[in-house]
């Protein structure tokens, strides 16, 4: 993934706690919440950011 060791480990624990993902055997986890994996699979495109990417100034939010 190209994090450190301790960041991604925080994250799953977070993740973890919030009952999103869980532990799924050394190294592994599943998605928790129901129909999540399928809905990040058919989003994924939507949900890619990059630096590259940014909000148009004329735009209202």
């Amino acid at each position: 993934m190209g994090v450190d060791t301790n960041y991604a480990d925080q994250n799953r624990l977070w993740l973890i706690q919030a009952e999103l993902i869980e532990p799924a055997g050394y190294s592994f986890v599943d998605f928790a919440v129901p129909n999540l994996r399928s809905y990040l699979q058919n989003h994924a495109a939507s949900l890619v950011i990059t630096d590259d990417i940014r909000p148009d100034s004329t735009e209202e939010h």
